[in-house]
């Protein structure tokens, strides 16, 4: 099989004779090609009779050589800088290819400092980046920063080049994604709130700036699943930061601005799509970490919610889904013709590194069920008086949620019951049958997209859960 010479590195050692480094040459040379990298050296590659000057100007212009490495002690430096004998002969050649921009790399190999401190070499490489082995003690550091230059495996990797910023997008003021996500609580929240509008600006132009509004919210969406990314890598993050943020952002969907004397709630559908979006996204990250004790936690828990009159006060997690009026009505008005332009949106805005479309549309058509079977299990939770209805229903028709299908499988049953708030198999199945039952008896299938979200007995037969050892 032939090599690649991309992957091949061949160097060609060039120094003024010198028997006081001689041995330290030949150590250098020996331990790079123990690393993989060929070594042209007089001492092995010439021979008695050979034309030494034929030898030097061979090795320098070899095109197998990629890298030239001119040991400068002050023998050689002394000969270069005043063209003498060999050393000189080699210097007008290396003189040369600099010149042409010939594209083997040139590297000083420093042995030595001058009374100043200052790498010795001479003045036709003091342009040259150089490599420093004038500490005898520090050998092994600088020949392994030498091979990793060498082989192109440089120790600080500049990064890939990101895209040009949206400058429309929201500002984001200073949150350090890598700092604990309770600390940038308020922050996220702050941020957030730009996406409002009051009702003048919102009436002049209402499709426009929504619109705006939702892809300015990008980037806060990245930075806040970012962040509970690196909190959850570095366990430095509870379930209760994560009900904090969503309080706080749930209530502020309630508060309209009304610097002009009225409101109408559309005016918040940008800050109201930013809510549904950042809470599927969330959901879906737990599930890629197996935080389904922590999902449970978040589904059943009740969120003050500043509303008026005590059944507003404290709601579910199905108030992060709001119906996006002025979305369902631009594709009316303008006879878009789509199923739910909100779902477009979310479509197109997954990031693969984070996760996939499917697993975002599963999330969603997940939290449908599981709002079910938590109302059919404790509907006097407060807010448990309406359904989740997944608005990206019309991208999952005709799937399977993986979690159904993995509880066939009592390993899988034993770290997937905790999503339900369950120990025990035939509790949860007695709860998934009354779900069911109660999900088919009510009309609350439905939402404006007329698309039919799927049912538990859609996704799995009841009875074959736990049955797989």
């Amino acid at each position: 099989m032939e090599e690649n010479n991309q992957d091949k590195r061949k160097v060609f050692i060039s120094y003024a004779h010198n028997e006081e480094k001689k041995e330290w040459i030949i150590k250098l040379g020996k331990d790079l090609i123990d690393k993989g990298i060929d070594v042209i050296l007089d001492v092995w590659d010439l021979a008695l009779g050979d034309d030494l000057q034929l030898f030097m100007e061979k090795s320098i212009v070899d095109p197998d050589v990629t890298h030239i490495l001119i040991i400068c002690d002050e023998k050689y430096v002394s000969k270069a800088n005043g063209r003498d004998g060999g050393v000189g002969k080699e210097t007008t050649i290396i003189s040369q290819s600099l010149f042409e921009k010939s594209e083997k790399i040139f590297i000083p190999v420093s042995l030595y400092t001058d009374a100043n401190g200052n790498a010795l070499r001479p003045t036709y490489l003091k342009h040259l980046v150089y490599t420093d082995f004038s500490d005898l003690t520090t050998y092994d550091v600088s020949f392994q920063n030498l091979i990793r230059e060498i082989w192109n495996e440089k120790e600080y990797k500049k990064p890939i080049l990101g895209d040009k910023p949206n400058f429309d997008k929201v500002i984001i003021n200073n949150i350090d994604y890598k700092a604990q996500f309770s600390i940038n609580l308020d922050k996220f929240v702050r941020e957030a709130i730009l996406l409002k509008t009051n009702y003048v600006d919102y009436q002049a132009n209402k499709y426009k700036l929504i619109d705006e509004k939702i892809e300015g919210s990008e980037a806060l969406k990245r930075l806040i699943l970012n962040s509970l990314i690196y909190n959850l890598n570095n366990n430095i993050i509870e379930v209760a930061h994560i009900i904090d943020l969503f309080e706080n952002l749930v209530k502020e969907s309630l508060i309209l601005d009304m610097s002009n004397g009225t409101g109408t709630n559309s005016q918040n559908d940008a800050f109201n799509f930013f809510l549904y979006e950042l809470f599927l996204s969330v959901v879906t990250i737990l599930i890629k970490n197996q935080k389904y004790d922590w999902i449970n936690t978040i589904l059943t828990t009740s969120y003050y919610s500043g509303g008026t009159g005590d059944t507003k006060k404290f709601v579910s997690f199905i108030e992060f889904r709001k119906p996006n009026n002025t979305l369902y009505y631009k594709n009316d008005t303008l006879k878009l013709g789509r199923l739910s332009i909100s779902a477009d949106y979310i479509k197109n805005r997954v990031d693969p590194k984070l996760f996939t479309e499917n697993e975002l549309f599963e999330t969603d058509a997940l939290l449908t069920i599981l709002s079910e079977y938590h109302m059919a299990k404790n509907s006097n939770l407060p807010g448990w008086n309406k359904w989740w209805f997944p608005e990206t229903i019309g991208y999952f028709r005709f799937r399977k949620i993986e979690l159904f299908e993995k509880l066939k499988s009592l390993r899988h049953f034993e770290k997937l019951k905790f999503i339900f708030g369950e120990t025990d198999l035939q509790t949860l199945k007695e709860n998934l049958k009354k779900a069911d039952d109660l999900a088919k008896k009510n009309n609350h299938r439905r939402g404006y997209t007329f698309e039919e979200a799927p049912y538990i007995s859609d996704m799995i037969n009841i009875e074959d859960i736990g049955t797989i050892a």
